[in-house]
């Protein structure tokens, strides 16, 4: 006769539902008001941008709290980001971000690799101010640097960036822009 107890048989399938489908997934929930490891950038490096990251209560889908990232580019600067450098580099197999904003054509991401190469890519919205969910599976984008500098993406993933980019505003006589982001779920090998 075979003995087991309910722990043993939780431990047992937790295994072999992560063997058999190969991935876990984590969530960037903001509805709890918590940015903890996201950190803000004004793209210094073309100075004149202005903007802020904050927790906008009951901004989100069903009146849960969401993360506002906000630019305005009147004197100048391309860009504002959030940034998160994972506290242990993450095998990514697709990363869903739940977002809304009225300003913007388009969302620009960047994802660095195991050899400190970043890569860059734009992913279209819908021209609508409704929230959507916007999923990239590839993290080598058309546009790279620094680390090996090849082009060749080479996981696991260091830090992912979410920009709001001057070149994406719709309207182009306004220099403001604002993205609203209710999660982000990262799935991993």
């Amino acid at each position: 006769m075979i003995s087991f107890n309910i722990k043993t048989l939780s431990v047992a399938l937790c295994i072999l539902a992560t063997t058999l489908c190969g991935a876990e997934d984590k969530l960037s929930e903001f509805s709890s008001g918590n940015l903890s490891g996201w950190a803000f950038s004004i793209g210094s490096e073309f100075p004149g941008a202005h903007g802020n990251l904050w927790v906008e209560e009951k901004a989100g889908e069903s009146g849960k709290n969401s993360v506002c990232l906000a630019g305005e580019f009147n004197k100048g600067g391309n860009y504002v980001s959030m940034t998160k450098t994972f506290e242990s580099p993450l095998e990514l197999v697709s990363v869903d971000i739940k977002l809304k904003s009225s300003t913007l054509r388009s969302v620009v991401l960047r994802f660095t690799d195991s050899t400190g190469q970043t890569f860059q890519q734009s992913v279209n919205l819908k021209n609508s101010a409704n929230w959507q969910t916007v999923s990239v599976s590839s993290f080598n984008g058309k546009v790279h640097w620094g680390g090996n500098n090849d082009g060749i993406w080479r996981g696991p993933a260091k830090a992912m960036s979410i920009i709001v980019d001057k070149q994406n505003i719709i309207d182009s006589s306004d220099k403001r822009a604002v993205l609203f982001i209710e999660s982000i779920k990262l799935k991993i090998k």
